[in-house]
């Protein structure tokens, strides 16, 4: 891993690798993450993480998105949109649009209206 002054970061996606999630596919979620993240021009801005159980089993693969303020807004000194976002059965394929959304890429934006749309019928 290169060193990156935190600042500097997008964010970081933690991603539960606890048995349940491990055995829902958590590593295969994982890895299509890093690849998006790779095509979307974002390896050094975005740090993975995996975890231990997050104990949310039932809702396994377990993703948690930590998203960091623009550059811009951050040195304009406004207020932090930090936050953690919970993601719950996320698949391989939600990949790109989880990446767009919370880190703004804007590289596929119909693909993740249609993934809202498939969970928002679950």
């Amino acid at each position: 891993m290169s060193k990156t002054n935190v600042d500097d970061l997008r964010g970081v996606l933690f991603c539960c690798h606890g048995s349940s999630c491990t055995r829902a596919g958590a590593r295969t979620v994982e890895k299509a993450l890093r690849l998006h993240t790779r095509e979307a021009g974002l390896k050094n801005q975005i740090r993975f993480v995996r975890t231990a159980c997050t104990g949310l089993c039932k809702s396994a693969p377990i993703v948690i998105a930590s998203v960091n303020p623009p550059p811009e807004e951050a040195q304009a000194g406004a207020a932090s949109t930090c936050g953690a976002r919970w993601q719950l059965k996320v698949r391989a394929e939600d990949a790109p649009a989880l990446i767009d959304s919370h880190f703004g890429t804007g590289t596929n934006e119909t693909e993740a209206k249609a993934v809202k749309k498939k969970k928002a019928k679950k």
